[in-house]
């Protein structure tokens, strides 16, 4: 029969990485290939040609769409790195001794923490987790 016959041989080395997370920050950060990213990032890509470097970072203000607890709208509030839980309260109209801010952990909801009216956005993470944390009367 006809079998074929092997001219030369060759190894190929290559890694294999799961998707990750992309842990945003407020100053700029690398984004590798195997990362994903969450909405609402600033992007910047290098279309030179030169590095092809790409990075993001959370933008500066970003908005939050606050839930508030009783009401059937969102608030929205723009945020900085620095803004304090309390002054996104006075931005939403909302007295600090009659309004609280929380987190709640996602599924059971057994896990909440009342977050420090002098916390920073950047402290209490409210870009990642904005999704959890809501506003409700004491």
């Amino acid at each position: 029969g006809s079998g074929f016959v092997v001219n030369s041989r060759d190894a190929i080395k290559f890694t294999i990485r799961r998707f990750e997370d992309f842990v945003p920050a407020y100053e700029w950060r690398v984004v590798e290939a195997w990362h994903r990213l969450p909405p609402g990032l600033e992007v910047s890509l290098d279309l030179g040609g030169g590095s092809g470097s790409r990075r993001a970072r959370i933008p500066q203000p970003w908005q939050w769409d606050a839930c508030v607890d009783g009401s059937s709208s969102r608030r929205r509030v723009p945020v900085q790195a620095d803004s304090t839980i309390g002054e996104l309260l006075q931005a939403m109209q909302l007295s600090a001794d009659r309004y609280e801010v929380v987190w709640r952990q996602e599924g059971s909801g057994a896990h909440e923490r009342v977050l420090d009216l002098a916390w920073t956005a950047r402290q209490a993470d409210l870009f990642r987790y904005s999704g959890q944390i809501f506003v409700r009367e004491k």
